[in-house]
């Protein structure tokens, strides 16, 4: 039963705006009624039509088994299949490769004749141009001051049919990576040109994320940036549009060039403050791709479908009875449970990437494949990771969740359940251009790579990760958290606001334990009891003589304090390090490199053994 939960998730978050039978009968049984041999498609006459119509694009070898030299080209063709499998989770499950043999058939096919294929073999790729976008493009901007687009004009090929099929012959080599190159060659995303606020409200109103980007005019480089970025964006989902017209601008961004980012069909604007770099304007595009919450429509499911994204937590609510009255603070309290995951996105290097995703009662189609279909288990929460498993049933649902929103116990009982299945990780890296001579792009002509010199061995953006350099206003600690423990007979674990504080302890001849943590980490609370009472027994022991050292405890907050000095790597928080005392005073002498604690359990018994052995109280 693993299988459909999966299939039925992925096909209805791809397919968009289609009765759920067509979008199943289309790519369904196309998968599972056309044969295949290494990957490669086995079409006929039958299966000709389905296959092109529900795969985009789908490269199509004309062929002869008797030819020589057949061989070899299946054998290249199929290694391109294979290696365009491999990278799937990155680009399009509709791309597939596709072998008709066009001497098998009696009587022969009339297939290669209706495409011209007058030579074997002969390789074309067949994508879809339907009318249908074209109209609604056209009806869009007849007569609301925008009239133009740049680049062509192309849809999924869920909503395509054989007559709306566009065959591009194949003219290259016959090897695996060229055939794969070719396959991967994508017609420009359109960015429509906008001239007034008309126009854009429309656009921003039935699109859910759309970016403009205000310029100066059409001839300037922020114009042919602003192109640049819209193909680099390779989501079908996402909307870029230009204007020269300054109207457009607002009191934070006032001049030109300026980029705003419209989310969840003109609900939320975000303004772009940062430099004009690509690599930074790409960061603060993905950052700013989805709500911390976002509520799901059929109308563009696709959009909710983040490849990204580790899983996808579906909230199904009601729209009926008692239930319907606690949606607001249902949404309110997982929102809180979406912060951990979202601020990781906007930390630039997440571990962990959660999508939370609201599906309204009416949303029937995703109910039924899914199985949340009877209304009394409304409200209800599934996790949907892996798509050949079956999505995680939280155990709280329906009357029993609506109790537990009246107290802590929903908060507490799913946070846990996500934190013990998917720990964010914070990484101290940062994404930084890879201009590194200084130079501000927005003087140098062509800054923004075209979409052409990216190869299919590459990501969208080119980054260099980094240790992060955050520079906060702190002021050094004027009394030591020793003296403090002395004065008030108690332990305290010490709030580091500068990471220099721990090293300058170090030369000070004393031992510091450091917890490294963050407030969205749930593992984090939990493990800063286990410190303070490790600190306060530790107090205990030396307490009262005079001639006895205990080490400082203390807790650093990594969302707010720069540890690039710190010589420290970890990948999962909490993480707990020693940083021992330097073996002189004043005499230059560096500091010992800090000790791990390797362990996953952080119990009393474990870290408190672990300090016993590392630390010396004389």
């Amino acid at each position: 039963m693993a299988l459909p939960y999966a299939r039925a998730f992925l096909l209805l978050l791809l397919c968009v705006c289609l009765p759920p039978s067509f979008a199943d009968d289309v790519v369904i049984n196309a998968v599972a009624d056309i044969p295949e041999h290494s990957g490669v498609l086995l079409l006929s006459d039958a299966t000709f039509a389905t296959a092109v119509a529900a795969f985009h694009p789908v490269l199509v070898l004309f062929d002869s088994p008797v030819r020589k030299g057949s061989l070899d080209v299946f054998a290249q063709f199929a290694d391109a299949a294979v290696a365009l499998r491999a990278t799937q989770r990155t680009i399009s499950p509709l791309m597939r490769f596709a072998a008709m043999d066009v001497t098998q058939q009696q009587p022969p096919s009339s297939i290669p004749n209706a495409y011209n294929v007058t030579g074997l073999p002969t390789i074309l790729r067949f994508r879809c141009v339907t009318p249908t976008q074209q109209q609604q493009l056209a009806s869009l901007m007849d007569g609301d001051g925008a009239n133009e687009t740049e680049g062509q004009i192309t849809t999924s090929a869920t909503t395509c049919s054989i007559r709306d099929a566009v065959a591009d012959t194949y003219m290259g080599g016959k090897t695996s990576m060229e055939l794969l190159r070719f396959m991967l060659e994508q017609p420009e995303k359109p960015v429509l040109i906008v001239h007034d606020r008309v126009a854009l409200e429309r656009v921003v109103a039935t699109n859910p994320f759309v970016v403009l980007v205000v310029v100066d005019g059409t001839d300037t480089q922020p114009y042919f940036d602003a192109i640049s970025l819209a193909q680099v964006d390779t989501e079908a989902s996402s909307t870029y549009c230009v204007s020269a017209n300054r109207s457009l601008l607002d009191a934070v961004v006032r001049i030109p060039p300026a980029l705003f980012v419209f989310r969840d069909f003109g609900a939320t604007r975000a303004p772009y403050t940062g430099v004009w770099k690509k690599s930074v304007i790409v960061a603060f595009l993905q950052a700013n791709k989805y709500s911390v919450l976002s509520t799901y429509t059929s109308a563009h499911s696709g959009y909710f479908y983040d490849k990204t994204a580790t899983a996808h937590v579906l909230l199904f609510t009601s729209n009926s009875g008692a239930s319907a009255s606690y949606n607001a603070l249902l949404r309110a309290q997982m929102a809180q449970l979406a912060v951990p995951y979202t601020a990781a996105i906007s930390g630039m290097a997440p571990g962990v990437i959660l999508r939370f995703i609201e599906v309204p009662a009416h949303e029937t189609t995703l109910r039924d494949a899914l199985f949340a279909t009877r209304d009394r288990d409304l409200p209800m929460l599934l996790v949907v990771d892996d798509m050949q498993a079956p999505p995680l049933r939280v155990p709280l649902f329906g009357t029993a969740l609506v109790k537990a929103l009246q107290t802590s116990a929903f908060v507490d009982t799913v946070g846990a359940l996500l934190a013990q299945k998917y720990p964010p990780v914070f990484k101290t890296m940062e994404i930084v251009d890879e201009n590194e001579d200084g130079v501000d792009d927005a003087t140098q002509p062509g800054a923004f790579e075209s979409a052409a010199s990216f190869t299919v061995t590459k990501t969208v953006t080119t980054r260099e990760l980094r240790e992060v350099t955050i520079e906060l206003q702190t002021s050094d600690q004027a009394v030591s958290p020793w003296e403090i423990y002395k004065q008030q007979q108690q332990a305290r674990v010490e709030n580091v606001t500068n990471a220099d504080w721990i090293l300058g302890q170090q030369q000070q001849s004393r031992d510091v334990v450091v917890c490294f943590s963050s407030p969205r980490c749930y593992a984090c609370r939990a493990f800063a009891t286990v410190l303070a009472q490790v600190a306060a027994e530790i107090t205990r022991l030396s307490d009262g003589d005079a001639s006895l050292r205990a080490p400082i405890f203390a807790s650093v907050n990594v969302d707010v304090v720069a540890i690039s000095s710190l010589s420290v790597q970890f990948t999962q928080l909490p993480s707990l390090f020693l940083f021992p005392r330097s073996s002189a005073n004043g005499d230059g002498i560096a500091p010992l490199p800090p000790v791990a604690f390797s362990q996953r359990s952080f119990t009393l018994e474990e870290v408190l053994a672990f300090v016993h052995a590392n630390v010396e109280l004389q």
